[in-house]
């Protein structure tokens, strides 16, 4: 499906750090999200689409004026109420695109944060079955709100667990890439924008942290034992294993080992 996008780059802004825009589309609202100093970027899965953008104060609670404007070019008039100042001469494009769609689920607390388009995302996802080395993700997240990218700070000998899961696809068809937790979490900073980087490899939080001390009877047996002291490891697909000709003891510490 072809989707419209409308990019809005204003020559005035106010002084205030926060400011807040969103479009309205036969009544329904589409937040628009601040790209970089001075422009906003808004999707909507219809195309062409006529908009009317709205500017909220700081506390995004009262809505001040702004003039409609349709697809094309627009000349935008919006007043900021701690300043009282008009801002003039917005630019709007609209584009017919085919846009490749994604989803990034990260758990921080008790609550799963959901990172979508238009948020610029990239990523380089490693996916093995080699037993030397894990799947592996790492990707860059531009422009969260410092509260969440905060929490997804991370050294790498924290014990803190953050899962994460990729989905990507077209036209809202996502299909599971990645699913793991988060090794290492940085943030650094592009001009006006802050930049996520996290480092994520799959079961590498248990592969880790966990301590096994097991004796077994049959190989089938040592997945499933070793799993028990991996809380955050699904098992997959297993080839048939044949019997052990007798018990065997297996022990098993990262830490310990290799530190």
């Amino acid at each position: 499906m072809n989707r419209g996008e409308a990019v809005v780059t204003f020559r005035h802004l106010p002084t205030i750090e926060m400011w807040k825009m969103r479009v309205e589309y036969n009544g329904d609202y589409i937040d628009g999200v601040k790209l970089s100093l001075g422009t906003m970027h808004f999707r909507h899965k219809n195309w062409p689409f006529d908009i009317a953008l709205l500017a909220t104060d700081s506390s995004g609670i009262d809505p001040y004026r702004a003039d409609d404007f349709a697809t094309g070019r627009c000349e935008l008039y919006m007043i900021t109420p701690e300043e009282m100042i008009e801002i003039r001469g917005g630019r709007c494009t609209v584009m017919d695109t085919f846009y490749r769609d994604y989803r990034l689920t990260v758990g921080i607390g008790n609550q799963a944060v959901i990172i979508e388009p238009p948020f610029t995302v990239s990523f380089k996802a490693l996916e093995t079955v080699d037993k030397k080395s894990l799947g592996k993700l790492s990707v860059s997240i531009n422009g969260l709100k410092p509260s969440t990218r905060l929490q997804l700070v991370k050294a790498e000998d924290d014990d803190k667990y953050i899962p994460i899961k990729l989905e990507i696809g077209y036209d809202g068809k996502l299909r599971q890439v990645f699913q793991g937790s988060v090794k290492s979490g940085a943030v650094k900073r592009e001009g006006p924008i802050h930049v996520l980087s996290l480092e994520c490899e799959d079961g590498g939080h248990d592969y880790i942290n966990a301590f096994t001390s097991r004796t077994v009877r049959g190989k089938e047996q040592v997945i499933d034992s070793v799993l028990q002291d991996m809380p955050n490891t699904k098992k997959g697909a297993v080839t048939s294993q044949q019997q052990l000709v007798r018990p065997k003891s297996i022990g098993w510490s990262f830490k310990q080992n290799y530190q």
